[in-house]
């Protein structure tokens, strides 16, 4: 029985322990990028978070994994998903990857754009990146695309897109390729008002979930989540909380801006005109003063003949300071003025010569000019001269200096008149000082330090000398700042500005150049002497001790040094040396120096194809595009009818492809107006093919492109066409982006007169979002406005679009245009628009898309709700 019994519990045993091993979570782990906001970042805490994060949580939950998220540097993660450390990796799919991962269902699209900084008009697309410093990623897919390209484009590579927007908004490069929400959203973290984007977003790619290539079961298990996940809601959740609509810069946020900076201007030209009115007004009222003083000494000579009551009385009230002095030059007489001025009494300076209340430096100046007046009739002298007060300081003052004569010209005495000018004078001086040093350190600014840099390369040229250069960064500056605040960085910068001076003994060749970047300019150097100093200086740094009201921190510098030889180009070439050498070294570990050689730039010449562009050419060549259509509801008389022409490609596979995806690209690399070619004439093909479908239908628009309107065949193709078939021109109606317009202004006008000549209509579409709006409409000749979607979608929630809506409405109706709403999803939205008056309505609340092949022969049109392709 006792054995029995023992069978039994070791059974149990070992069931028990076979369940438990059954339940134990498999381990799961997610890589990423620890920089690439909002899709996986670590937060302020250094919690990895983000979108890609949120949704495999969310799969990681249903299937019961434990997950373990590591975000690090991009480059890194790329390889352990490759080596198989890393099972899941959110990436951008594209065919060079898929030979060493396999990709999920993809379920997002990023954008990127160009970033550059403000007043960069000349690069609007990858076209004008050509010889230019563009700013990515290092492997990421923005430069792959650069190194694909066919221009010669010198990329600077960084670790993280954070990293490239705070490094374009030193102001040293041309642009930055980034995506488009990640680079926005740092843009807008940061505050950096001097950077803005350019063009229209560009590189459209898919993202997705990718695993090591052969894990076919992770992979099916991750395809089904998301499908489980957007059918449940969970994935929209997730996409609006992470990825929802962007704060666009609609007119709200346009007059808001425009607010602010014209506050911040009234405030500074307030400010300025403040300090330039006082200013102006002490000059001109010492000026007057002065001016009144000449006159009063005037009336006073001639009060000493007719009153010496009156003659004191003025001299002893006047607003400037006054002396009587024998032809010696000795005072017989001082207003109180004159002794406020000096600080003294009028009894310790009645007798003394003028040389006693002069400034050592002034003694010799003014003992010529008593003598220059004696030896010149009725001379007046005016200087400008440094009395001394009590306490030893200089008393700046204007002087005029009279030799008043008797009646028979012989010489009496001397009218000293002395105008305060010491507030002046060192307002001016700080001023002076300010305007060539930077604020935080006191440290010479970047204009300054240019000046010297430029004399520096002038003496080499000239006389043969070399001299050198640092460019310093502090290595994780960013850290003090993160884990502290802005004020303890600003002090810690300080501490390091005094260490510089206290090695090198001076501040005269020392900048601030910007941010945690400092530079050294070192007279007769040479290169090997420069690097002795340069390694002094790196490890005194290395070995302080910075302390803060934050506690005490420890950093560390990196260097370029470039060497200051004759054949220097410029001051500017001579700093982007430096910058170049001090990334080096950064590069190269950090807390190192590394001295610039003449061939540290390599070139990159790589050839590449964009994907969307070679399936439009595919598609043109193989004829695989359809025309479908979608009505626009005329608010006020449901009987109109006006529907609008969309295009949609079709793959080779039969998917049916949105205008919205594949346009982009075609209009960026030029194929556009061969599509618009293609539309226009199948669209007239079939109005002419179907008379009496046409005779039911009131409007009739048509997408085209910004560059179709500066392309004269295609014009005068259209313009045959119409003439030829008879088509009925009134109901033809063109659409094109405000911001296309804009851009093309002058081009667009005269395109646009053609179609209006001939009677066609035109419509000005996504009307809203461009950022010259409200400027160029009252000279566009559009009969229609098209309020972008995505200020119509939210506007039931969101008060900020719903008054957008109805400026927009607004000023359509003031400037004799009809409104049309876009993306009209539902009942109460096209209540709401109905009610401010909008014209027409269009969207899913009206009808989906349908093949335009339907409504051949027919009057019918979908109302809302209906299905369609």
């Amino acid at each position: 029985m006792r054995n029995y019994l023992t069978c039994l519990s070791f059974a149990c045993f070992l069931c028990l322990s076979a369940q438990l091993w059954a339940d134990e979570e498999p381990v799961v782990r997610l890589g990423g990028d620890y920089g690439y906001p909002p899709y996986e970042f670590l937060d302020g805490e250094g919690r990895a978070v983000g979108f890609n994060v949120a949704l495999v949580r969310a799969i990681a939950e249903r299937e019961g994994w434990d997950l373990q998220v590591d975000l690090g540097p991009w480059e890194v993660r790329r390889r352990g998903i490759e080596s198989g450390d890393i099972h899941i990796l959110p990436m951008f799919v594209s065919e060079r990857r898929q030979a060493d991962v396999e990709f999920a269902t993809p379920h997002v699209m990023v954008y990127h754009e160009l970033f550059v900084p403000r007043g960069q008009a000349e690069i609007e697309s990858l076209d004008d990146l050509a010889g230019r410093e563009v700013i990515v990623q290092r492997a990421a897919y923005a430069h792959d695309v650069i190194q694909g390209l066919e221009q010669e484009i010198h990329p600077v590579l960084v670790e993280t897109e954070r990293d490239a927007i705070r490094l374009l908004a030193s102001g040293r490069y041309d642009a930055a390729l980034v995506s488009q929400v990640g680079g926005r959203q740092v843009m807008r973290e940061l505050g950096f008002e001097n950077l803005t984007t350019t063009g229209p977003p560009i590189l459209p790619v898919e993202y997705a979930l990718a695993v090591t290539r052969g894990n076919t079961e992770l992979l099916e298990v991750l395809n089904e989540n998301l499908a489980a996940l957007r059918a449940s809601g969970e994935f929209n959740r997730l996409y609006d909380q992470w990825l929802g609509p962007e704060p666009g810069l609609g007119w709200a946020d346009v007059l808001r801006y425009l607010s602010w900076m014209l506050a911040l201007m009234l405030v500074l030209g307030l400010v300025t005109m403040a300090w330039i009115i006082s200013l102006r007004r002490k000059v001109d009222q010492r000026t007057r003063e002065l001016q009144q003083e000449l006159k009063a000494r005037q009336a006073t000579e001639r009060a000493l003949r007719e009153s010496e009551a009156d003659a004191r009385a003025t001299f002893e009230h006047a607003g400037a300071g006054i002396a009587r002095l024998d032809r010696d030059g000795r005072l017989l007489s001082v207003n109180g003025r004159l002794c406020a001025m000096l600080g003294q009494s009028r009894e310790g300076i009645q007798g003394q010569l003028l040389e006693a209340i002069a400034h050592p430096g002034e003694v010799e100046k003014l003992e010529d000019r008593l003598e220059d007046c004696l030896a010149q009739k009725n001379a007046v002298f005016q200087l400008e001269l440094r009395l001394r007060h009590r306490d030893g300081q200089p008393v700046w003052v204007t002087a005029t200096l009279t030799l008043v004569r008797d009646e028979k010209g012989k010489p009496r005495h001397f009218i000293f008149v002395a105008q305060d000018l010491t507030e002046v004078r060192e307002l001016a001086e700080e001023l002076d000082f300010h305007s060539r040093h930077d604020r935080v350190t006191g440290l010479l600014n970047r204009t300054e330090f240019e000046r010297q840099l430029c004399r520096l390369i002038e003496s080499s040229r000239q006389e043969d000398r070399e001299h050198a250069l640092f460019h310093m960064d502090i290595d994780q500056f960013k850290l003090v700042n993160e884990t502290a605040d802005h004020a303890t960085g600003d002090d810690l910068l300080r501490q390091l500005a005094l260490r510089i001076q206290m090695m090198l003994g001076s501040s005269e060749r020392i900048a601030r150049l910007g941010g945690d970047e400092f530079a050294v300019l070192l007279p007769d150097t040479s290169s090997e002497q420069a690097y002795r100093v340069a390694d002094t200086l790196r490890k005194a740094v290395e070995g302080t001790e910075f302390r803060t009201a934050e506690g005490a921190f420890r950093v560390s510098v990196s260097i370029g040094l470039v060497p200051i030889r004759p054949d220097a180009v410029s001051a500017g070439d001579v700093l982007k040396q430096g910058d170049a050498a001090c990334y080096a070294a950064k590069d190269e570990g950090r807390n190192r120096i590394h001295v610039y050689q003449a061939d540290d730039d390599l070139l990159l010449d790589r050839h590449g194809e964009m994907r969307w562009v070679n399936q439009v050419v595919a598609a043109l060549e193989e004829d695989r595009f359809e025309l479908h259509y979608q009505t626009i509801r005329c608010m006020e008389d449901p009987e109109c009818l006006c529907l609008e022409v969309l295009l949609r490609m079709v793959s080779p596979e039969g998917e049916r492809i949105s205008a919205g995806l594949f346009m982009p690209a075609a209009e960026r690399y030029s194929v556009a107006h061969r599509v618009d070619r293609w539309v226009i004439q199948h669209v007239l093909d079939w109005i002419k093919a179907n008379p009496g479908t046409m005779e039911g239908i009131s409007l009739f628009t048509v997408n085209l492109s910004g560059r179709s309107l500066g392309d004269k065949s295609l014009l005068d193709m259209l313009s045959r066409r119409v003439m030829e078939a008879g088509i009925p021109t009134e109901k033809l109606c063109f659409e094109i982006t405000e911001t296309a317009v804009i851009a093309n202004l002058s081009t667009a006008s005269v395109a646009i007169k053609r179609l209006r000549e001939l009677g066609c209509r035109f419509a000005l579409d996504d009307f809203g979002i461009g950022q010259s709006s409200m400027a160029y409409l009252k000279n566009l000749p559009a009969d229609f406005l098209k309020i972008d979607g995505s200020f119509v979608r939210d506007i039931l929630e969101d008060s900020r679009d719903r008054a957008m809506v109805a400026e927009i409405n607004d000023l359509g109706h003031i400037t004799g245009k009809q409104t049309i709403a876009e993306h009209v999803e539902s009942a109460e939205i096209l209540e709401v628009l109905n009610l401010m008056g909008v014209d027409m309505a269009q969207g899913y609340a009206i009808s989906r898309p349908r093949p335009l092949s339907e409504l051949a022969g027919s009057n019918s049109f979908p109302q809302a709700g209906d299905q369609g392709g």
